[in-house]
């Protein structure tokens, strides 16, 4: 009975709860049928920043100035952001830095004669920018976005101060004015070239050095006229101008235009005569002694007539007047990013010989060219940054591996410690582990390095081998049977990827190209000594991909051929594509890879396709170079960077979860063990090491009320369980058979939208669903688009929308799902919404959406709502209960959340149990402040307890709501009480959203015995056979075997223990 004085909200829940409330179930008993997905048990938490495992100064390029008198270096940091750096050289310290906003790098600066610094940025986003430092003001400024060109990569200026920029895209020179701000685009200056990499200013012409191939082109700066001068470099060279691919740097040296030449020849350099307008014949080639070249520069110092010039691994002196070269003798096998002479107050250095420039790693170097004497500096003057993660791979010792871009520093990440540290590398592509190596495949040249891991530190990476054949980027590797496989893509303007094979043990190194004509490889996958691998139309830069479709292949290591080749034109829905990729074997033997948006497997013996699933079909004609990255973890599910999207999929079930937004690119993850031995997914966010946790999941699923939609219509016609929200005139809603997922009716929700306007808007509501504030859910749905489906003015349209409402009903939140343009029709589709509920929210409902931007015919099936588990109920036991004595049983509410009443049933075999008593538990509350009823049928063995707050308290966490006091009658096996599935709590927001959380199946608890010191074979009973057992042992010394036979502990077994059985016996008998 409920007491008088009841606040009217606690009359009302308790009413609730005698006359029964709206019921929500969670997903047990409907979805028994399907075979469940392993994803259901787990959780993939929100993402977690681990920080910048990468960092670096990464100085490409500088150049010397004076300001305020001192002797200053300008340079960029390319890092992300970028900085700007001013240092003052002689007492080698920074002066000033700048974040350039949005910039991820430079390539070059220059000093106009006003002594306005411009820097060429380019964006992390790919674009070309113009900034530019007054050291006036000390400031820096964003002048121009260069045109629509991806990058800038030359500059110079005039007497005037106007700016001249080189581009890539579309090899494009443009001119910037500083006094009008105004960008002139002289264009592209040849068919075909896609860089103009560096430049000069003089006497009103621009000198350009294009790339792929090698041209110089001279341009009159008023009339944009330009022409090619370069045609005799290839001949004095002696090498075909194929090879020659870049006009990488210029600089103007006294009546000379040095211009280095690199390529597939090498590094050289060659003087144009400006005065005579012609090509002298002597040049700076590859020392054939250590088989380098000329290195880079930005600015070439002069002195006495003499140049000096970076080239064959230290500094060589230019004789002007001759041309001929001399070795200083100093070792600096890097380039000039800037340089001049400069007095260092250093007794050790000749004053006015010696020059001064920095280090890729931002160290000042000072070199003496009159004694040949090197001093780099201590420490770094020059600020940097994190910079962008390039590649990342697991070693064998659990620890990440990664280097970045732009090359040069490599950074390992330790997930047990989350400690990291940098080590030197180059840009690596591809990276994998063998044993206690990892291997590095370094851009540019196709490189392969080798370093030691077993270490607490990694060795310094040592060149293995480099794999040739025209081969440049290895972007896959893998280890399978003692050999490295390696896939690549071929240098500039080159068709023809490789497939390289190299034996560890031997050193023996086998390169096959054009396994599949023009295309490059970047799918790999091992199985009894046959290669799988996959393709990408993609060449080297430059080129213009073949016009058959990438395909996958079985290369035979023992034959050394390929036996079988396939396109994968006949998965359901794949358009237009330009690489397959991702290959990997599962526990099943499949192979399994993926295409554009689409995951499939195939028969290794035939490659046939076996599974597929369109996961993405808004992904189309996806991908270049880079490879999706597909991994298999303990639990047996597939973690694969499906078209970068970071997507995990149970290969039984082809369920999938995605786990990062459809608009962010993940370029590269793995999984590896953190300090619990628990696997986690780890990924790149540019500069960042991101971490997804996976946690058993806490989370359930709720039916949603006719989420099939067989059941038979309302008396009114009304579909139950759902109900129309908002409907204009041209949307019709109706149950029908034509299409059907899931449920015994076949049967499914209809939608016909006839217009694309506001009369075409159409909602249909489920019933409310309880939810925990701050709790996460997911709507899903199955649709099926019969035909239509316009797409109109907007591209945000979703198919399944999910609304949060707060305890009065009033809408709090909505959450768009899944956007249904470009979709697939005549197929069932998977849409879904995620949100968490907002800390006011009292209950979710689910819409199924059709915006006034769309029409179609469609159909909705097997909708489904999953989220924060609202906790459940629980009984618990302490101990072990003796025959004839009394026991206390606690009702529990575990992990709930605004727990405000409890109606429980419970069930017992009334031959073994009674209950004597149902009271309070202390930590649900005093009488003041809850209340507690009980009845029972004793007969029947059932027990019905309601419980319920008062006022407007509400309970979170682990709950005791009663102590149940139970007498054991007799011994029974099995021995359990049940807490029926008729039992549910309801939150605070009850006696407003009429909701409860009903269980979903009945919870037991077995009831434990103690046997009596006179059972001695366990049969909970006192009888003949225990007196025999013991009168067996009469007079027996005591070992482990018979001693629970001395019943009175007297150290002996006599006739008095024989006596004591008896008697416990005469207990059973009556």
């Amino acid at each position: 009975m409920i007491p008088r004085g009841m606040r009217n909200r606690s009359i009302t829940l308790a009413l609730i709860l005698v006359l029964g409330l709206s019921l929500l179930l969670p997903m047990g008993a409907q979805a028994a049928s399907e075979k469940e997905s392993k994803l259901s048990k787990l959780k993939f938490g929100t993402p977690v920043n681990l920080g910048y495992p990468i960092r670096t100064v990464s100085i490409n390029d500088g150049v010397m100035g004076k300001e305020d008198g001192k002797d200053v270096l300008y340079t960029t940091a390319s890092t992300t952001p970028a900085v700007f750096n001013e240092i003052d050289v002689k007492n080698n310290a920074q002066l000033r830095a700048f974040e350039l906003e949005g910039v991820a790098q430079s390539w070059r600066h220059v000093i106009a004669p006003d002594g306005t610094v411009y820097i060429a940025a380019n964006t992390a986003s790919g674009t070309g920018e113009l900034w530019s430092y007054s050291p006036a003001t000390k400031t820096v400024q964003k002048l121009k976005v260069i045109g629509s060109e991806k990058s800038v990569w030359s500059m110079t200026t005039d007497p005037e101060g106007n700016v001249y920029i080189g581009t890539y895209d579309h090899g494009k020179l443009f001119r910037y004015n500083p006094k009008t701000k105004e960008l002139k685009d002289y264009g592209s200056l040849l068919a075909n070239h896609n860089y103009i990499r560096s430049m000069a200013y003089v006497d009103g012409y621009i000198y350009a050095g294009m790339a792929l191939p090698f041209e110089v082109v001279k341009v009159n700066v008023k009339t944009g006229a330009s022409e090619v001068i370069s045609d005799a470099v290839p001949g004095i060279l002696g090498v075909e101008l194929e090879k020659l691919e870049f006009a990488y740097d210029m600089a103007v040296v006294d009546k000379y235009l040095f211009v280095k030449a690199s390529g597939e020849a090498g590094l050289m350099m060659v003087y144009y005569n400006l005065q005579e307008q012609k090509w002298e014949d002597k040049y700076i080639g590859v020392d054939p002694v250590s088989g380098k070249g000329v290195m880079s520069y930005n600015q070439i110092p002069v002195a006495d007539g003499k140049a000096y010039v970076p080239a064959h691994g230290g500094i060589l002196e230019v004789d002007l007047a001759t041309l001929a070269t001399r070795n200083t003798g100093i070792s600096f096998a890097t380039s000039l990013r800037g340089a001049a002479w400069i007095d260092m107050g250093d007794p050790e250095l000749t004053r006015d010989r010696t020059l001064v420039t920095i280090q890729a790693n931002g160290k000042l170097s000072a070199l003496d060219v009159k004694k040949g004497l090197r001093k780099d500096l201590p420490g770094v003057a020059a600020k940097g940054g994190p910079i962008p993660i390039h590649n990342m791979e697991r070693g064998a010792d659990g620890r990440l591996y990664m280097t970045a871009y732009p090359g040069g520093v490599g950074g390992m990440f330790d997930p047990v410690t989350r400690e990291s540290s940098n080590f030197l590398i180059g840009q690596a592509e591809g990276i994998v582990s063998a044993g206690n190596k990892v291997y590095y495949g370094i851009y540019p040249g196709g490189y392969i390095y080798e370093a030691d891991i077993s270490g607490s530190k990694m060795s310094e990476p040592k060149l293995l081998f480099q794999i040739g054949a025209g081969q440049d980027r290895p972007y896959k590797m893998e280890y399978a049977d003692g050999k490295l496989l390696i896939g690549t893509i071929p240098d500039y303007g080159q068709l023809g990827g490789a497939l390289t094979i190299y034996d560890l043990a031997s050193g023996e190194k086998q390169v096959y190209r054009n396994i599949i004509q023009d295309h490059s490889i970047v799918g790999l996958a091992y199985k009894d000594g046959k290669i799988y691998g996959s393709t990408t139309k993609s060449g080297g830069l430059n080129t213009t991909m073949p016009a058959n479709n990438p395909e996958v292949f079985v290369w035979d290591i023992e034959k050394k051929k390929m036996t079988m080749h396939t396109q994968l034109t006949s998965l359901t829905g794949l358009g237009n594509h330009r690489m397959i990729s991702g290959l990997t074997f599962g526990a099943d033997g499949l192979l399994w890879g993926g295409v554009d948006g689409i995951l499939f497997a195939l028969n290794p013996d035939d490659l046939s396709v076996v599974k597929q699933k369109n996961i993405y079909p808004d992904v189309k004609d996806y991908g270049m170079w880079r490879p999706y990255y597909s991994r298999w973890g303990e639990d047996g599910l597939l973690y694969i960077g499906l078209a970068n999207r970071m997507t995990v999929v149970d290969p039984a079930t082809m369920e999938y979860r995605s786990l990062t937004p459809s608009n962010f690119e993940m370029s590269f993850m793995t999984l590896a063990k953190d300090a619990d031995g628990h696997e986690q997914i780890y990924y790149t966010d540019k500069t960042k090491l991101m971490m997804i946790p996976i946690s058993e999941s806490d989370s359930v699923k709720t039916v949603v009320r006719n989420g099939c939609f067989g059941e038979p219509l309302n008396v009114d016609g009304t579909i139950p369980g759902w109900s129309s929200a908002e409907a204009g005139t041209e949307v019709e809603y109706s149950v029908s058979k034509e299409q059907s997922f899931c449920g015994e009716q076949g049967q499914s929700l209809k939608i016909i939208d006839k217009s694309q306007s506001n009369k075409g808007i159409g909602s249909y509501l489920s019933d409310p669903i309880p939810v925990v504030r701050g709790g996460e859910y997911t709507a899903s749905a199955k649709l099926y688009i019969e035909q239509g489906l316009i797409e109109g003015l907007r591209t945000d349209d979703s198919g399944i929308v999910l609304y949060f409402y707060d305890k009065s009903g009033a809408r709090i939140s909505t959450v768009a799902g899944t956007v249904i343009k470009g979709m697939p029709q005549k197929e069932w589709i998977d849409i879904s919404a995620t949100g968490a509920a907002p800390e006011q929210a009292a209950f979710a409902r689910i819409s199924l959406y059709s915006s006034a931007w769309n029409m179609m015919v469609g159909y909705y099936d097997q909708v489904s709502f999953e989220g924060q588990s609202p906790g459940g109920l629980q009984l618990k036991a302490a101990g072990e209960v003796s025959v004839g004595d009394a026991f206390d049983l606690i009702l529990q509410a575990k992990d709930v959340t605004d727990l405000y009443a409890v109606q429980t049933a419970l069930a017992f075999d009334p031959a073994l149990f009674e209950v004597v008593d149902v009271r309070m538990a202390d930590g649900f509350g005093s009488t003041s402040t809850a209340y507690l009823g009980w009845n029972q049928d004793g007969a029947k063995g059932k027990v019905n307890i309601i419980a319920t707050q008062l006022g407007d308290r509400a309970l979170g966490g682990n709950v005791d709501i009663a102590y149940i006091t139970m007498k054991a009658k007799q011994f029974g096996d099995p021995a359990e009480v049940v807490l029926t599935k008729q039992s549910f709590f309801v939150d605070k927001n009850g006696d407003v959203t009429n909701l409860s959380y009903m269980l979903s199946e009945d919870v037991k608890l077995g009831i434990r015995f103690a046997y009596d010191v006179e059972d001695f074979n366990k049969d909970h009973r006192v009888d003949a056979q225990d007196i025999t057992l013991i009168a067996k042992q009469l007079g027996k010394k005591l070992d482990d075997s018979n001693r629970m036979m001395d019943v009175n502990g007297d150290g002996i077994i006599d006739i008095s223990d024989i006596a004591l059985v008896v008697l416990k016996s005469l207990e059973f008998v009556k």
